[in-house]
């Protein structure tokens, strides 16, 4: 993962920062429709305790369509993501499977599984995409073009991606119906975990 450090003369006051902060946030908190009790501090692992039931919108027939999802440990700051390709492509696309370190927030982490995925598709020369996930905060700054100061070496890379597509759009679908891309990051966080314990990585 390429981060880009430079703001491109786009200033922010800690004050700003801290607002978009606190928005992005509560609009994400917003979304869920069942948000009485607070996702506990640890291993964001499942978040299918947010009772949303939005299936996926209905796409032209051979549309390429890519299911994404990620894992985060908030306590260590690891991640696992994944990505599952369906539909018509010249060349089948990989499974997106890979686990990150000194990850900050689960925001960053499913900002990462995008990245993952749309880069992938970029260089497998798919030219028309659709990406699903479940982060509706992420999905807007998408739509927007926004960005947000702790996301911007990603968000830039993701928009520069988004430009050479012909057609790309991204969509809010619920965990329930996400199980693929779900399970790929669940597992790929656990053979890290796994992998870490047994002095397999550093």
């Amino acid at each position: 993962m390429r981060i880009i450090l430079s703001l491109r003369n786009k200033a922010f006051t800690a004050r700003e920062i801290s607002l978009k902060s606190i928005k992005d946030t509560k609009e994400w908190n917003d979304a869920q429709p069942n948000n009485k009790n607070a996702a506990p501090l640890g291993l964001d692992l499942n978040r299918s305790h947010y009772r949303a039931t939005c299936p996926p919108p209905t796409f032209q027939p051979g549309s390429l369509v890519c299911k994404v999802d990620a894992a985060w440990d908030a306590n260590s700051g690891r991640c696992g993501i994944g990505g599952i390709f369906t539909g018509e492509a010249a060349r089948p696309l990989p499974t997106v499977a890979e686990s990150f370190i000194h990850v900050s927030s689960a925001l960053m982490t499913e900002a990462i599984a995008v990245h993952r995925a749309v880069s992938l598709a970029v260089y497998s020369n798919v030219q028309s995409l659709v990406v699903l996930f479940d982060f509706l905060s992420l999905i807007n700054l998408l739509k927007t073009r926004g960005y947000q100061f702790e996301l911007f070496g990603i968000m830039f890379d993701i928009y520069h991606f988004i430009s050479l597509f012909d057609v790309i759009s991204f969509h809010f679908i619920s965990r329930n119906f996400n199980s693929e891309a779900d399970s790929v990051a669940k597992s790929v966080f656990a053979m890290y975990v796994t992998n870490s314990a047994s002095g397999v990585f550093p």
